[in-house]
């Protein structure tokens, strides 16, 4: 946890918990203003890409994504940030109409 503290200072000197114990942070990190609804570990997420329609799923980390993507503004912060590659399919044994309800049952899952 102080790890993680000290990657957020490190990052934006003005932060500060106040008095509140440093295991706040988790909640502050994942409600991030209501931005975000939900963390994801590698594991967690592959299954809904899978599920999802997506195969051939890596890990791979934020320099390698930004090679590949550079209109995005790098964040240096690994520790706590996931970046995966996925690439969408539709085997074609599923229908459409099968993978839209595969997909209402993700939103459904991944959903607050």
């Amino acid at each position: 946890m102080e790890n993680l503290m000290g990657d957020r200072i490190r990052r934006q000197p003005e932060y500060s918990l106040g008095d509140v114990p440093v295991s706040h942070l988790i909640n502050d990190l994942f409600h991030q203003g209501g931005e975000h609804r939900n963390l994801f570990d590698f594991a967690l997420l592959t299954w809904a890409l899978e599920k999802s329609g997506f195969q051939q799923i890596t890990r791979t980390s934020e320099p390698e994504f930004l090679a590949r993507f550079p209109e995005f503004p790098p964040r240096r912060d690994e520790q706590q940030s996931l970046y995966v590659f996925a690439r969408p399919t539709l085997l074609p044994s599923v229908t459409m109409p099968a993978a839209r309800a595969e997909r209402r049952a993700l939103r459904a899952f991944v959903k607050p």
